[in-house]
C-alpha cells in the first residue's frame, strides 16, 4: 500500500468524525501584531496566517478550527489559566476537541489543574551550544558525513534572507518524501520571521543543493531550526553541513541552545496501552513510515547527540484515540 492510498483511507472517516463547523468568534491578526511565546522556537507556529486569534485580559491564543474541532499552537510559555479559558470559551461554543501542541512537559500539573488531559506524542532534540563538538566516537556518523561532503566540495552559506525560489527547491525534494504536501502548522511559512537565518548548501558549480532556516527563541538565548530542504540529487552530507555551520556560528554568537525540532512519537511508551500502541505502530511499522519518515527523522537528528526533550499533546477533559485522529488530520499528516 503507498503513503497516498493511505492517506486517502485515513481521511475518510474525516467528515463524520469533526463534525459540523462552528461559530468562530475569534479575530484574525496579521502576523506582525500577534503576542508570540518564544521561550521556545516553537512559538513562531503561532505567525502562521491561516490561524485565528482568541483574545482575554490573560493574553492571546492561535489556533486553526475545522468543524468541531480546535488546535491552538505556539503556547509553550502562556499561561495556564488563559490556555484554560480558550479551551472553556470554545467549548461553550459547541466545540467537542479543544487541541494544543507542541506542549513542553514542565507545563503539565498547571494544564491539568485547568482540566486538559495530556499525553507524550514526541521529543524534541535539543543541541546544548557549549558541548558541541565533532570529536570522539560518538560523533563518528556525522563526522563521516562531514567529510562526505567536503570531498564533493560542497560549500556552505549564512544568510538573513532565503535563497532564491526556495519553493521551487522544496517541490522537487516533497517529490520523494513519504509526506508529499506540506505539513500543516508545524512548519513555519516563508517572510513571517525578519530574524529567520538561511544556511544554504550549493554544489562547487554554485547549484542550490539544500537549505536550512532557523528561527529565534529560548528566550533570546538559541535558535531553532524551522525547516530542512534537500535535493533528491544531493550528495550525502548536505544537511549534516548545513547544521553543523548552524551550530557553530550560533554557538560562536554566544547562544546557549539550538533546538532540531521534535522527532513525532519517539519515546512513546505504553503508559496509555491502547493510544501508546496505536503511536507505537506508526512509528515502528513499514506502512507508518510511508506516512511520513518517524524512523529516519530520529535516526538523522541523533548524529547530532542532543538533549532528547518529551514533546506532550492536550486536549480539555479528555484525550483519546479521536483527538490524536484530529491531531494528525489537522497537522496535515492525511
Amino acid at each position: 500500500m503507498t503513503g497516498q492510498l493511505m492517506r486517502r483511507l485515513l481521511s475518510l472517516p474525516a467528515p463524520i468524525i469533526r463534525g459540523a463547523k462552528h461559530t468562530n468568534d475569534g479575530h484574525w491578526l496579521e502576523p506582525g501584531a500577534r503576542q508570540l511565546n518564544l521561550s521556545h522556537p516553537t512559538g513562531w507556529l503561532a505567525a502562521d496566517p491561516s490561524l485565528t486569534t482568541f483574545e482575554c485580559a490573560e493574553g492571546q491564543i492561535h489556533y486553526q478550527t475545522s468543524g468541531s474541532s480546535a488546535f491552538a499552537v505556539g503556547i509553550e510559555g502562556a499561561r495556564a489559566d488563559l490556555i484554560g479559558s480558550w479551551a472553556s470559551a470554545l467549548h461553550e461554543r459547541g466545540y467537542r476537541r479543544t487541541l494544543i501542541f507542541p506542549v513542553a512537559a514542565w507545563q503539565r500539573s498547571a494544564l491539568e489543574r485547568q482540566g486538559f488531559d495530556l499525553m507524550q506524542v514526541g521529543e524534541e532534540a535539543e543541541v546544548y551550544l557549549p558541548s558541541y563538538q565533532t570529536r570522539g566516537k560518538k560523533y563518528a556518523n556525522l563526522r563521516q558525513m562531514l567529510h562526505r561532503a567536503q570531498r564533493q566540495r560542497l560549500s556552505v552559506e549564512l544568510h538573513q534572507s532565503p535563497p532564491a525560489d526556495p519553493e521551487n527547491l522544496e517541490g522537487i525534494w516533497r517529490e520523494h518524501c513519504a509526506q508529499t504536501q506540506r505539513m500543516s502548522l508545524l512548519v513555519g511559512q516563508q517572510n513571517v520571521c525578519h530574524e529567520a537565518i538561511y544556511v544554504v548548501v550549493r554544489s562547487q558549480e554554485g547549484q542550490l543543493l539544500a537549505w536550512v532556516e532557523a528561527r529565534p527563541g529560548f528566550a533570546s538565548r538559541g535558535y531553532g531550526v524551522d525547516g530542512m530542504v534537500r535535493h533528491p540529487n544531493a550528495p550525502a552530507g548536505a544537511i549534516e553541513l548545513a547544521i553543523d555551520a548552524l551550530l557553530r556560528s550560533r554557538r560562536q554568537a554566544g547562544d546557549t541552545w539550538l533546538s532540531l525540532g521534535a522527532v513525532p512519537l519517539r519515546g512513546v511508551d505504553l503508559t496509555r496501552p491502547v493510544l501508546g500502541l496505536i503511536c507505537r505502530t506508526l512509528r515502528e511499522s513499514g506502512l507508518g513510515n510511508r506516512l511520513f519518515h518517524f524512523s529516519g527523522l530520529g535516526q538523522f537528528k541523533a548524529k547530532f547527540e542532543p538533549n532528547w526533550r518529551p514533546v506532550l499533546m492536550a486536549d480539555y477533559k479528555r484525550l483519546n484515540a479521536i483527538s490524536l485522529y484530529e491531531g494528525c488530520r489537522l497537522w496535515g499528516l492525511f
